[in-house]
């Protein structure tokens, strides 16, 4: 196992001081991995390159390298205690961030990079600023991306009944409003320094070709509904992955999915 360590530019206080939610409770495997899992599985025996951005204490690589043992993996995470959790030496460790402080060498391309919920923490001064740090940090990713290689993205998703945005405009300014006067909102939602923006379904997939991939696979998971989504005047909550490659044209790989329950 090799680690990497560089200073990180990045408000990484939120991991750091819950490393152990981040670590387990708020990335366990479920059903929504084994959509990517079973993808890569099909590259089995080539030995392939995958990153994962994000990987933390490195729950889904670690799945990755029971799975296809011949599989090189690496993960990047601006979080030293969650990096240090990652048990298997196979795996190799890397200190940082996006959009700016990855830590790879602008030569290093992998054949598959993947990121779990890590864009909404991709946070600017505004919605609008948001979008555009998420847009740098894909354009990043695609330099680190061979050719022909395919960039998976699981990303969490609110959606309000008349206008689809009111809940994450209302998620991201509760967020701002509790880091101003440090009064912690009484949820364990809303963890202290936290800061995070979420997308429409139209609007990530909007912003993914706006930076040139082209959108091969597609699968949802819905979430059920509870009186703190009323609250916040939410109509449809899940997941959304997606399976996506460089460039426009291609046969779809998989087709579109829903899992309503």
């Amino acid at each position: 196992m090799t680690q990497k360590s560089n200073p990180v530019s990045c408000g990484v206080n939120v991991f750091e001081n819950n490393a152990e939610y981040y670590g387990s409770v708020a990335s366990p495997i479920g059903p929504h991995d084994h959509y990517f899992l079973d993808f890569l599985s099909t590259y089995a025996g080539r030995q392939l390159h995958l990153l994962d951005v994000g990987g933390g204490s490195g729950n889904f690589a670690t799945l990755v390298t029971k799975t296809i043992p011949d599989m090189d993996v690496v993960v990047v995470d601006p979080c030293a205690p969650l990096l240090e959790m990652i048990g298997d030496a196979r795996i190799t460790k890397i200190q940082g961030a996006l959009p700016y402080a990855m830590n790879l060498s602008d030569s290093e391309c992998f054949d598959f990079i993947h990121v779990k919920e890590v864009l909404h923490h991709v946070v600017g001064d505004s919605i609008r600023d948001s979008k555009e740090q998420v847009k740098v940090s894909l354009n990043e990713l695609n330099k680190h991306l061979d050719k022909y290689g395919y960039l998976l993205i699981s990303e969490i998703f609110y959606e309000g009944h008349i206008v689809p945005t009111f809940p994450r405009t209302l998620i991201f300014h509760v967020c701002r409003l509790q880091d101003k006067t440090k009064i912690k909102i009484p949820t364990k939602e809303f963890l202290e320094d936290l800061s995070v923006c979420f997308y429409t379904r139209d609007e990530f997939a909007s912003m993914l070709h706006d930076c040139g991939y082209t959108i091969v696979g597609y699968y949802e998971k819905y979430w059920g509904k509870s009186l703190k989504t009323a609250l916040l005047g939410v109509k449809e909550r899940g997941r959304m992955l997606f399976i996506v490659k460089k460039g426009s044209g291609g046969d779809e790989i998989t087709e579109s999915a829903q899992d309503p329950l």
